[in-house]
């Protein structure tokens, strides 16, 4: 089986013919790992949804896998494999979570709607909408749409988002 290195010296743990063109979703994936901790700049929809889908799938492989060796107590508790992914990957999700929010326009701090019941669940209807056209405060638009169809609020609205004194609003004169 041949492995390779990929950008920068990055060794990849996945045989050359599983990161192809055909296998563009586990891309996805591997994007979110290779961001680690980088909560600046914005996710797509597809980024956020791919993660979350492998994530899902590797964590029952897991959980399978714990149960088929008896690394699991017999009440149903979660095994070591399963734990120590989850621990993993901790740091991956928050940081795809809040680019994700980024892309929507909306700060990271939302991300802790999480711990507040049934309010929570507010972050599902962030994670679907779509992204911003064009650039926002947080980056260039990931999908490299430029938004040129969106109206100046601001007598010097520009793509220049890196201002310290304040802006004045457009007045519509009847």
């Amino acid at each position: 089986m041949e492995f390779y290195w990929k950008d920068n010296a990055d060794l990849l743990l996945f045989p050359k013919p599983f990161l192809t063109q055909r296998n563009k979703h586990m891309n996805w994936y591997m994007k979110v790992l290779k961001q680690y901790a980088d909560f600046n700049g914005r996710a797509r929809r597809t980024e956020l949804w791919m993660f979350v889908l492998f994530n899902a799938i590797i964590s029952l492989v897991l959980a399978f896998v714990d149960v088929s060796l008896g690394l699991t107590k017999a009440t149903g508790g979660i095994g070591p494999l399963s734990s120590l992914y989850s621990l993993a990957v901790l740091v991956p999700s928050i940081a795809v979570g809040v680019r994700r929010l980024h892309d929507t326009g909306r700060s990271g701090l939302f991300l802790l709607l999480a711990f507040i019941p049934c309010v929570g669940l507010v972050l599902l209807v962030f994670y679907v909408q779509e992204g911003e056209k064009g650039r926002n405060r947080f980056g260039a638009d990931p999908k490299g749409r430029s938004g040129g169809g969106r109206k100046k609020r601001f007598e010097d609205d520009e793509d220049d988002y890196d201002r310290d004194e304040p802006r004045r609003p457009i007045r519509d004169e009847d």
